[in-house]
C-alpha cells in the first residue's frame, strides 16, 4: 500500500548536491515524487512509496551527501497523488509551496 510524505529538510542542504542525492535515493528505494530548493534555504520533498521504502528513504535523508549537514526533517503524512518517477524542480521555489500541499 502506497503512502505519501512531505518532507522539509533544514540545515546545510543547498549548494551541496542535496537534491541530486535525494533523486539518487528515490531511485534506490523506489520512491516517486519530486524535490526542490526553497527560497528560505531549506529543501522540500514530496515522496510516495511503501511504508518500508519511505522509512529507508528518510533514514538516508538524515545522513545527506558529503558536505551537507541535516539539522532537522519535518515529515507529514499526506494524501497520495500518484506521481510517476521522481524529478528535481529547477531553481528555488517560494515558501508558499508549503501552503499548496
Amino acid at each position: 500500500m502506497k503512502m505519501a510524505y512531505t518532507i522539509l529538510v533544514s540545515g546545510i542542504v543547498q549548494g551541496v548536491g542535496f537534491r541530486r542525492f535525494v533523486l539518487e535515493k528515490a531511485i534506490i528505494h523506489p520512491i516517486s515524487g519530486w524535490t526542490g530548493n526553497l527560497t528560505n534555504g531549506k529543501v522540500f520533498i514530496i515522496a510516495e512509496g511503501t511504508k518500508q521504502n519511505l522509512q529507508s528513504f528518510v533514514m538516508d535523508l538524515r545522513k545527506g551527501p558529503l558536505g551537507s549537514a541535516v539539522h532537522k526533517l519535518r515529515i507529514m503524512v499526506v494524501e497520495v497523488i500518484g506521481y510517476e518517477g521522481f524529478v528535481i524542480k529547477p531553481g528555488s521555489l517560494d515558501q508558499k509551496i508549503l501552503d499548496a500541499v
